[in-house]
């Protein structure tokens, strides 16, 4: 029976997975978990026996001081006159049994020795002093028992602390202190005989971190400070202690862990710590074992793999051979795999594949052929880039346009073949597939030139596409057309609209004149249709002068000819002048104009003429496609560094989709809003055009049913460009006076 692939990686696999999961997840997480805890169990078992052993040498301390004590509380004389005999025997026998006692000083409240003893007796009274008023004396003497901080004395190994206890009348009064000066060798004792196996021992710092008791005497008479210890500074401050914390190196450069536990009421704090290397011996015999069952294992596992990969990869290597014959280009390989299981069923897929490939490249063929026909007859010129910038394919109308032959440019970057300019400035391709779009349309609308092979430029209009698969960008088409005919149209248009409107203007100032000098002379003699014939040929002449304006106003900006006298103006005056001349229209349809202009108006570098223009144009709009009995507000307020002049109307509103164009040459909104209007679309491009001028910006904004509102902005004039235009004005004026005299 032949075994499928599927069975004979499942056996691998069922292999591996027993051995890893049998050695990692039940044998050495498990043991290292439970013997970790263990670990920390017995050393917190040892740092609480530590403080144990510490409050019993400060309990039996205070036994002791509480029954010389007791001698002075039975009596109710003062101290300086109680039974010396007594008080010697008792202090004598303590100081004899307990070696760690070294002297004992009666003090009265107000710190002088009243007697002193030592291991040689009773100190004789001229050599009595007073006691320096500590704090753990004046504790003593307002009734609490309480211990000096730890110190050394010279020539002895040891340190001392002294405890101060009070002593009481039998009326509860404090009648003086007895002071005790005890050596921490005992404890020292104590201590050190506490262990865990060879090197796991307990030492103890006060609450300073000066170490007082060690196993070692030698390192404690070096009084070192082991507060920069992590864990003791911790400890002391009661602060958290960290596993980090737990884990340093201590004087003789040995790693440990340690435990810690601060002792109550004395701010002493104990500490174990014990080797790593010993304290989690076991723990590494355990992974010893584990790396051995591992190395074993995957032994065994690389056996097992070296037989299933042969037996596996035979024909894979076959199949692989066959691939790499294909990627060279060798379609017609022979593929004969018969192992009986599924490689061989994926060899017949594979040979399908192949044949697949060989007719979906003689389609692909016939399709490069076909793209390549529609490429090259194109009248526009497309250059097709790679990731890099680099060109891959040149059309014929490119080669026209450019002068460079396909064969010269393949292969080369972009920059080095074409260079496109706006105005002078030359714009490189990654600059220019880097801007907006609107950015990118107004190139396209108005044309960049390009430096042809012989170093002439063309206009061209240029659009950048990159080509995407999914979201990932793999390269970019430049298709550009010659602008260079349109722009001669475009010129020969602007010559026969300007001198179009130049010839019409002589016969139309004779007509208007005639016009108004049959109004003015001859209306008595008319009837009323007569009157109004005139009327009506006054109007028309005047909206032809209109037009005739307009057209050359559209001439000039086209030629960037038309100029504007900006100078520092309060337009309050300019856009009630607008208002007044339009009211009458606005009265005959019974609307209301609402002005709305607030008394200091900010001064702006503004043409009064110019802007009386916008501004009318758009009152006189607004009267023109608003309803009879509606309403229109005009609107001046200062936006922060801009004025902005708004008018506001309840009109029939604007279409959506044709607020975009409403600011181009002879756009006229369709529909309802045409019905009526007798305008050109030239007036708000003129509009536009005079504010771009003035370095303001234009918009509307409307809803169709719902009225208008058509807003520009100029920015306010600062003080010191005024200042310095007027001080220009009068230079000059200044200069003229000069030349007159002259």
């Amino acid at each position: 029976m032949k075994l499928t692939i599927r069975i004979k990686l499942l056996i691998g696999f069922t292999l591996l997975l027993i051995l890893s999961s049998l050695i990692q997840a039940f044998t050495f997480n498990i043991t290292k978990q439970y013997i970790t805890s263990q670990i920390d169990n017995l050393q917190i078992d040892q740092a609480k026996r530590g403080a144990s052993e510490v409050q019993n040498f400060f309990t039996t301390l205070s036994l002791d001081s509480f029954g010389l004590a007791q001698l002075f509380g039975k009596s109710s004389q003062p101290l300086s006159i109680v039974d010396q005999a007594n008080v010697s025997a008792v202090a004598n026998y303590i100081i004899e049994n307990k070696s760690y006692i070294k002297k004992i000083s009666i003090l009265s409240p107000l710190g002088k020795e009243q007697m002193r003893f030592d291991a040689l007796g009773p100190i004789p009274k001229e050599k009595l002093s007073y006691e320096v008023f500590s704090s753990p004396f004046k504790s003593a003497a307002a009734g609490t028992t309480a211990i000096s901080k730890v110190y050394f004395i010279d020539n002895q190994l040891g340190p001392y602390i002294d405890m101060y206890s009070p002593v009481f009348s039998r009326d509860n009064k404090v009648i003086g202190v007895i002071k005790m000066q005890i050596s921490l060798d005992k404890l020292q004792e104590s201590i050190a005989a506490i262990k865990l196996g060879n090197n796991g021992y307990l030492y103890v710092v006060d609450n300073e971190g000066r170490l007082i008791v060690h196993h070692t005497a030698s390192f404690v008479a070096k009084r070192p400070e082991l507060s920069g210890r992590k864990i003791i500074a911790d400890a002391l401050h009661t602060i958290t202690i960290t596993e980090n914390d737990e884990n340093y190196t201590n004087e003789n450069n040995v790693p440990v862990v340690a435990k810690a536990i601060k002792i109550p009421g004395y701010d002493w704090v104990v500490i174990f710590e014990q080797p790593v290397v010993e304290a989690f011996g076991f723990l590494t015999f355990i992974r010893d074992i584990f790396l051995i069952t591992l190395i074993g294992s995957l032994v065994v596992l690389l056996l097992i793999s070296l037989f299933l990969s042969e037996n596996l990869t035979r024909p894979i290597r076959k199949l692989q051979k066959a691939a790499q014959l294909l990627e060279q280009g060798q379609l017609n390989a022979n593929i004969a795999i018969n192992s009986g299981d599924e490689i061989e069923t994926l060899s017949h897929a594979f040979a399908d594949m192949v044949n697949q490939l060989l007719q979906r490249e003689n389609l692909l063929r016939q399709e490069k052929q076909e793209t390549e026909i529609i490429l090259q007859s194109l009248t526009d010129g497309v250059v097709a880039l790679d990731q890099q910038g680099r060109i891959i394919a040149f059309n014929k109308a490119a080669e026209k346009v450019t002068g460079f032959a396909s064969t010269e440019v393949v292969g080369e970057n972009v920059d080095t073949i074409l260079h496109f300019y706006e105005s002078q400035q030359i714009i490189s391709f990654f600059v220019y597939s880097q801007q907006t779009e609107a950015m990118a349309q107004k190139f396209k609308e108005k044309g960049l030139h390009l430096s042809n092979k012989d170093g002439q430029k063309v206009s061209l209009a240029l659009t950048i596409r990159p080509v995407l698969f999914g979201e990932q960008r793999n390269g970019f088409i430049i298709a550009f057309h010659d602008l260079s005919k349109e722009q001669e149209l475009e010129e020969m248009k602007l010559d026969f609209v300007s001198m179009a409107a130049h010839e019409l203007r002589t016969p139309l100032t004779a007509i208007r004149g005639y016009a108004s000098l049959l109004q003015i002379q001859n209306a008595k003699d008319l009837d009323a249709s007569g009157k109004e014939f005139i009327k009506r040929l006054v109007v028309s002449s005047e909206n032809l002068g209109n037009l005739i304006e307009n057209l050359l106003s559209v001439s000039r900006i086209e030629r960037s000819i038309f100029s504007i006298d900006a100078r520092p103006i309060d337009l309050t005056t300019t856009i009630k002048n607008v208002v007044d001349n339009v009211r009458p229209q606005a009265t005959t349809k019974k609307q209301t104009i609402t002005l709305l202009v607030p008394s200091d108006l900010p001064v702006v570098f503004a043409d009064a003429f110019r802007i009386g223009q916008v501004i009318l144009n758009f009152v006189a709009n607004a009267v023109n496609y608003t309803q009879v009995g509606g309403s229109i507000t005009v609107k001046a307020e200062k936006k922060e560094d801009y004025l902005q002049i708004s008018v506001i109307d309840t009109g029939r509103g604007v279409p959506k989709e044709a607020l975009q164009k409403l600011f181009t040459k002879f756009f006229r909104v369709s529909g309802s809003l045409e019905q009526g209007s007798k305008g050109t679309g030239l007036g708000l491009y003129i509009s536009k055009s005079i504010i771009e001028m003035h370095k303001g910006k234009i918009w509307v904004e409307s809803e169709l049913g719902k009225g208008s509102t058509f807003a520009f902005s100029l920015p306010i004039a600062k003080p010191q460009d005024i200042t310095a235009y007027e001080q220009k004005r009068t230079l000059i004026g200044q200069n003229g006076q000069g030349l007159l005299g002259k």
